[in-house]
């Protein structure tokens, strides 16, 4: 507010944030079948890891193929004279063929983590959603921190709530 252009955010009281979530988590319960089942079916397939399992044993066999390439370098080197330019060359390939294969199979540890990860927002948000079959009548903290991920502010009357499972929830004030 102390620069030239001033901020153009809303300004939202308490009251009328909490009141908010309360009606967006109150319309929810009203369509929990359904939204129970589309977030059972999204999550079976944006957490699928089978794939990425699969593709992380293959990573990891090429990944001992590799090491055991560089060990047998090392030790006909080791025990033949052989040409330290074609060595250096020799090894210098089959280290940066490792570092190829280590870095992809890090990719495929942290995708597997992150669909884990959501799989456990997507659970939790339906248990919460599941046990809570009665509207609510009161802001509840506890519920707001364990299904709200954010909550976008679109003009003095407009909200974007965003969930942990991932589902977005347009509200008009």
């Amino acid at each position: 507010f102390k620069n030239e252009k001033k901020c153009e955010t809303p300004h939202f009281d308490e009251a009328t944030w909490k009141q908010a979530f309360t009606d967006a988590f109150n319309s929810l319960i009203v369509n929990k079948t359904a939204i129970v089942a589309g977030c059972e079916a999204i999550s079976r397939t944006l957490t699928d890891t089978t794939a990425l399992d699969t593709e992380s044993e293959k990573l990891q066999g090429e990944i001992e193929v590799h090491m055991e390439l560089i060990k047998k370098c090392v030790e006909e080197n080791a025990h033949s004279a052989l040409d330290q330019g074609d060595y250096q060359q020799k090894y210098k390939t089959y280290v940066e063929r490792y570092e190829v294969v280590k870095d992809r199979l890090a990719e495929i540890y942290e995708q597997r983590f992150e669909r884990i990860n959501k799989r456990e927002n997507i659970t939790r948000f339906l248990k919460l959603l599941k046990q809570n079959s009665a509207l609510l009548t009161e802001f509840d903290e506890g519920l707001w921190f364990a299904i709200v991920d954010m909550v976008t502010i679109r003009s003095q009357h407009e909200l974007d709530f965003k969930f942990k499972d991932g589902t977005d929830l347009p509200w008009k004030i």
